[in-house]
This record gives C-alpha cells, sequence and structure tokens, in this order.
C-alpha cells in the first residue's frame, strides 16, 4: 500500500493544526512551497520561541484591540517552550490581524471558552501577592461601592477576577465573600406561600448602633403593607417593616411571599408576635443595657389595617376604627354622612376583645396578645393614604369629573390650571422629590406630588379657578393639615384644636357641596386624626410615606423571580455592612469661590472663605439659584442668599444676601390669615434691595417661591425645614 499524500500545512485548518502539534507530529507533515500564508508558516522554519516573541510584539501593537486578550508570561517558562515539543501553541484570532501565545500543558489557571479567543491568566507566580491595610481599605472600598449602586453579584465577581490579574492587592475570588453573603437561608412554608423571619431583636440592634444619643426606651412603628414584586404574575410579599422616631430608618423585620395575601394572619404574624411578647415584658439588652421596648403604633392603610386588625374593611358598614358610626348605601356606594347615628361614640380597646359585633370584628387580631398594646390609641389614621392619596385625589377627580356637573370645572378651566402648575417647576427647591405635573397625569401622581398640591401649590393656582364656595372648603382642609404637619406648632393643644374643628368642618361643607354620598370612609376620618396628633404629634411622625419609601428599596433588591425571599435575605445581610458605617457631619459647605464680597465692611477683613452651597440635615441653600437661595427669618423677614461666608475652620456661618419686600395683602383671609401661616406675597429681588449680612442661626424655614402674579412670589415655608 502506497504512503498517504498528507496535505499541505498551509492549507491544514487551525483545529487540526493544533491537534497535530498535541500529538507531537510535526515531523510527518508534509511541508509545500512557500505560502503567502507566511505568519504561520512551517513550524520548523517558525519555531516556538519565534511565536512567542511574535505574541509580544503583536500585542504591543495591538492593545487598543480589546478581541486581544491580554496575557502574562515568565520568562523561564518562555525559555523553556522554545526547546520542549511538549509545549504547545494558540493562535488567538483578532479580526484581520492576530497575535499568538504558549499555552502550557498544566492549565488549571487559564481558561478557554469553547474554541473562541478567551484567555485567562493567572498573575506571574513571582510576584507576590500584597497583604496590607491598603488590600483591606480597597476590599472595603469595593464592597461599600457593590452595595450602594446594587450592583450584581456576577459584576462584582468578574471586577475582583480583572483586579486580582492585573494588580498585586490581595482580594476575595468570589464576591459572595467580599460581601459576607449568607450561604443558607431558613424560609419556612406557610399555607400557599413562604415567610421568611428576619427578627426584631435584630432590628431594634441596629437602632440603637444608629442612635447618637442612647434612650433608655424604644417606641416601635410597624408597618404591614402588600407589595406587587412583578408586573406579568400575582406574585407578591406582604413584609413587615418596623421603625422609629429617632433614628427614622425602617428596618425589615420578616416578609410573606407567595401570589396572594397570607390567608391566616395569626400564622403569619406569629413569630413576630411572639418576639414583641418577650420584648415588651423583658425589655431587650445589649452591651449591659436594658431598653424598655414599646410597641407605639400600628401604621397601615385602610386594606392592611382591616387585615392585620381582623376588622371589617373600608368598604363595610362598620369599617370606622374610631368611632361606632354605621355607614350608609346611597347611590349604589357606602358612605358616612356627618353626624349619622354612632359618630359620636368613640370605640374603646374593650371593644376589640369583645366577641359579640361581629358586624365589626370577624376575628380576635393577634396583635391584641401584645401587652399594653391598644388597638384604637396605638393604630393611627396614615396621612399618606387618608388624605394624600384619599381625599386631595378625589377632590381633583370631582372638579375633573365628578356628579352632579355643577361640582365640575370646565376642561379648559382645567388646561389652565395645568399651565400653572407646570410653571412652578422652574422654582421647585431640591427639598421636594418630585416636580409637580399636569392634571391629565392624575392617575400616575405619587402620594409626595399629592402632598405638595394640598400644602404649597393648591392654594396659589386654584384661586383663580375654584368658585368662592369650593375654594374655602379647599383652603380649610389646606390650612388644618399645615398645621398638624408643622412640627412648631403640632405640639400645642391649642393649635390642634382648632385643626380639628376646620377638619369637622371641612366634612360639613363637603357633604354641602359634593353630597354626603360622596363622604366615603376617608373623609369621614378626617374628624379623628387630629385625636392622632394629641398623642403622636405632627402628622409626618406616624404616616407611611417613609414605608412606603422602603418598599420601592426591596424591591430593587430583588434580581429576579425566583426565589425573591432568599435574596432579600441575603441582600439584607449584606447592607449590614453599610449601616454600620460611621456618620458623617450633618452640616457641609461646598463650592468654595473667590469671588468680590459683596460688601465693602468685609473686604479688609482676612481668613474669610467664601462658599455657594451650604448643606444642613435638613436643607440645601444654594446661592446660584433662586429657588434653592430663599429663607424665612426667625424676625418675620424673607432672605435671598446670595454669598455664604466663615471663618476659617468653617466657624461663624453666616449668609450674605438681600431682604425681599413683601407685600400686604394676604394670599387668602379664609379661614386664617395665610401670613398667620407665614405664608407672604413678595416682589422678586432687584438691584435697589441692599446687601446685607444674616447669621445661620436666624433661619426659620427654607421658602418654596411659588409663582404668582407678574413680579411677585408666595412665599411657602418647607415644613420640614424648620430649625
Amino acid at each position: 500500500m502506497g504512503r498517504i499524500k498528507l496535505k499541505n500545512y498551509n492549507n491544514i485548518s487551525l483545529r487540526h493544526r493544533r491537534r497535530l502539534l498535541n500529538k507531537n507530529t510535526k515531523s510527518n507533515l508534509v511541508v509545500g512551497n512557500n505560502s503567502k500564508n507566511d505568519s504561520l508558516g512551517n513550524p520548523e522554519e517558525n519555531p516556538i520561541s519565534v511565536i512567542v516573541n511574535r505574541f509580544h510584539s503583536q500585542c504591543s501593537q495591538n492593545t487598543h484591540n480589546t478581541v486581544c486578550k491580554t496575557a502574562t508570561f515568565d520568562s523561564n517558562v518562555t525559555s523553556a517552550a522554545s526547546h520542549s515539543n511538549e509545549n504547545l501553541c494558540e493562535y488567538v484570532d483578532v479580526g484581520d490581524e492576530y497575535c499568538s501565545g504558549p499555552i502550557l500543558h498544566n492549565t488549571e489557571h487559564i481558561a478557554f471558552k469553547n474554541t473562541e479567543t478567551v484567555v485567562s491568566v493567572d498573575p506571574p507566580r513571582d510576584t507576590p501577592h500584597v497583604h496590607n491595610d491598603s488590600s483591606i481599605q480597597l476590599q472595603e472600598q469595593l464592597a461599600n461601592w457593590a452595595l450602594i449602586f446594587n450592583v450584581n453579584l456576577n459584576a462584582v465577581s468578574a471586577l475582583l477576577h480583572i483586579i486580582n490579574n492585573f494588580t498585586t492587592y490581595s482580594l476575595p475570588k468570589d464576591a459572595r465573600t467580599l460581601l459576607q453573603t449568607p450561604r443558607h437561608t431558613i424560609v419556612k412554608s406557610m399555607g400557599r406561600g413562604q415567610y421568611l423571619h428576619l427578627g426584631l431583636e435584630n432590628a431594634l440592634k441596629k437602632m440603637i448602633n444608629q442612635q447618637v444619643q442612647h434612650n433608655n426606651e424604644i417606641d416601635l412603628l410597624i408597618n404591614i403593607d402588600g407589595l406587587p414584586i412583578s408586573r406579568s404574575s400575582t406574585a407578591c410579599l406582604w413584609p413587615i417593616l418596623c421603625s422609629d422616631n429617632v433614628t427614622k430608618q425602617v428596618f425589615m423585620v420578616g416578609s410573606y411571599y407567595g401570589h396572594e395575601k397570607p390567608t391566616d394572619v395569626a400564622l403569619y404574624l406569629q413569630q413576630f408576635v411572639d418576639e414583641a411578647i418577650l420584648l415588651v415584658q423583658n425589655g431587650y439588652c445589649l452591651n449591659n443595657k436594658i431598653y424598655k421596648v414599646n410597641i407605639s403604633a400600628l401604621i397601615c392603610d385602610a386594606p392592611a389595617k382591616s387585615f392585620a386588625l381582623c376588622i371589617k374593611g373600608h368598604t363595610g358598614y362598620n369599617s370606622c376604627s374610631k368611632c361606632k358610626i354605621e355607614g350608609q348605601y346611597i347611590n349604589n356606594r357606602i358612605c358616612f354622612p356627618f353626624g349619622s347615628g354612632g359618630s359620636n361614640i368613640l370605640r374603646k380597646s374593650e371593644d376589640f376583645w369583645q366577641d359579640g359585633d361581629e358586624e365589626f370584628q370577624y376575628d380576635k387580631s393577634p396583635f391584641l396578645n401584645i401587652p399594653n398594646f391598644n388597638p384604637v390609641l396605638n393604630v393611627p389614621l396614615d396621612y399618606l393614604h387618608l388624605i394624600c392619596l384619599g381625599v386631595v385625589k378625589k377632590l381633583i377627580l370631582l372638579w375633573m369629573s365628578g356628579k352632579p356637573l355643577n361640582i365640575r370645572i370646565p376642561g379648559m378651566t382645567i388646561n389652565k390650571i395645568s399651565s400653572d402648575i407646570l410653571k412652578c417647576q422652574k422654582t421647585v427647591p431640591r427639598e421636594i422629590v418630585r416636580k409637580p405635573r399636569s392634571l391629565s397625569d392624575i392617575h400616575h401622581w405619587k402620594g409626595t406630588e399629592f402632598r405638595s398640591f394640598l400644602l404649597y401649590v393648591g392654594p396659589v393656582v386654584l384661586k383663580k379657578y375654584l368658585s368662592a364656595d369650593m375654594y374655602l372648603n379647599f383652603l380649610t382642609l389646606h390650612t388644618a393639615i399645615r398645621i398638624l404637619c408643622n412640627p412648631n406648632i403640632s405640639e400645642d393643644n391649642n393649635y390642634i384644636v382648632y385643626a380639628e374643628n376646620l377638619l369637622i368642618h371641612f366634612v360639613q361643607s363637603f357633604g354641602i357641596i359634593y353630597g354626603n354620598d360622596k363622604i366615603s370612609h376617608n373623609v369621614h376620618n378626617l374628624i379623628h386624626i387630629a385625636d392622632d396628633a394629641k398623642k403622636f404629634g405632627s402628622l409626618d411622625n406616624f404616616s407611611a410615606f417613609r414605608f412606603e419609601n422602603y418598599m420601592s428599596h426591596i424591591k430593587k433588591l430583588i434580581r429576579k423571580n425566583n426565589q425573591p425571599l432568599q435574596q432579600l435575605a441575603r441582600r439584607y445581610t449584606e447592607l449590614e455592612q453599610l449601616i454600620n458605617l460611621n456618620p458623617t457631619s450633618k452640616v457641609h459647605l461646598k463650592k468654595l469661590h473667590s469671588e468680590e464680597l459683596s460688601i465693602d465692611s468685609l473686604a479688609f477683613i482676612n481668613n474669610i472663605l467664601q462658599f455657594k452651597i451650604y448643606e444642613s440635615e435638613k436643607y440645601i441653600i444654594d446661592s446660584r439659584h433662586f429657588k434653592d437661595s430663599c429663607i424665612l427669618l426667625h424676625s418675620g423677614e424673607i432672605f435671598c442668599v446670595l454669598n455664604i461666608i466663615c471663618e476659617e475652620g468653617n466657624k461663624n456661618v453666616r449668609f450674605v444676601g438681600k431682604c425681599l419686600k413683601k407685600l400686604e395683602s394676604a394670599l387668602y383671609s379664609q379661614p386664617c390669615s395665610s401670613r398667620d401661616l407665614d405664608i407672604y406675597i413678595v416682589r422678586e429681588p432687584s438691584h435697589s434691595n441692599n446687601v446685607t449680612i444674616r447669621d445661620i442661626s436666624a433661619t426659620k424655614y427654607k421658602l418654596w417661591m411659588v409663582p404668582y402674579q407678574q413680579s411677585t412670589f408666595v412665599a411657602i415655608p418647607l415644613l420640614h425645614t424648620n430649625s
């Protein structure tokens, strides 16, 4: 049999060429004539050492090409490869050009993805890793970065791999090690879903660690609500959250996952209630100090409150948890006309223990087992759902599409109101998270937008368009809620009584203007919310805003639909590293500048520093923008900040600016003058105003300058910026 004619070496495929090299059969290849593919060539003409050198030279010429994967080789390995037929060579395709490099038989540290050109090589073995404080600091910074920006584990692991390959830092190879991700999660089957319990003690420990001044007593606010986690299914979470009014941070105690709300409320709350009973009875001990624990408030919207307390929902005849009013069925809806039977009979905690009132309570709530928990006094009304998403939204919808027709506002007028609302966007201070939107987007408004409309924008933009009765009715609600939301005056019982009378008048006039059938569960409960303010103070102290904000944070922690509780537990454990970071200074001065001082008397004083931005815990003053530079002083002056000065070391911070002229007229005079609420009409600043200096301690509120008439603004204090 004749000898088989071998294929020309230059015509052999790359894969087959590697196979032949692996079998050490290069000497049996039939070498053809010189080919134009000289860059590959004959192995006898191109020994491995030449190929290695070509690899280095070509890679240095093509570092801009990301397809060519960087590899590091030891010089000893290279020299050995030139004298051994047992070493292999891999050709890496880079498109029009290519580069090659030796691939050793010991490939445990070298990764290939199929036959593609993905090469991963460990750092040189003769370069030791750095084990020092720099590595530890880098590891902490990487962990903080991954947690703050919610980077998924695959991306973090890939980054760690790159850093370990091209630096001498000693870092973990896996993101789970870096972030201290737990490997096991205890999840309990519960009905048709699952339940994860993180623990109330765990939340208490974090609260205490966050307190600057440790109190001996901790009053807990508890929140329960549903959270849809998918748009394409009915999957949802029912987290149990807790907070306090010292740190104001929210922590998760446990969560249920399923495709419907928990079917058994006693089973759902069992672990939380058992733990709460022990803590309330015995206190919580940390660092040899015992803290008294109270379940101060259960804060829920109406459906969640009905679920937790086992009472009738908001559409029931006996759904009010504060009084024994019995609803009426008018115009195909349940309503609660003012003065109906039972409205003057307040409920007591004993009513929840009685089994006879089946029209109100269908079962015994697990919360009743917690010592000192009063289901009437410790379950306040939440003004986010009751007022912002409830009454205010109802009013706007009645104006736009309500019945009877005499309460509707014409479409052209609605457009004018929307136009005036949009003008307010230019002056929105940065403390207001969402800019006001048109009334055409009313169904997409969030709770904060309804709050801004009620407290700030509404009284200005509605003045020209609503009838006198409807505008006064709205102002009655506006005035009462501004009083109850103001931390400075909501603790004064006289103001609370005045606000309570205003709310009673609002409900009465609301029924006259819009009809008794429009007095829903939310409108009726306005007459009770002042009682909760007497116990808890400002409405923001017991609102669900902080919990609703935390709900969006929970949603971001879930990265896929599978096993959401396990994901929550692991992300929550990872985030504990961030929570324990040292708090930073509460006051900052930013944007240092050296522009000419506006006041001649300061020009000759040495060591004066100038800044454009002042940041405090409650508000930010930015002298570059009019919308963020206006404040109300304790003296009653409206001051526009043009510059911020201080001495070295950020001592003696003062504002340089102009006082704005207040007009004598008030925005409204009923039910009280707007000036009594520190709301003024002012002229825009002009060059004629004298530049003066005010100490920072003179600040009372930051202002929202809402556009009014030509060259005038309505200066409205931001209630949460009081100082």
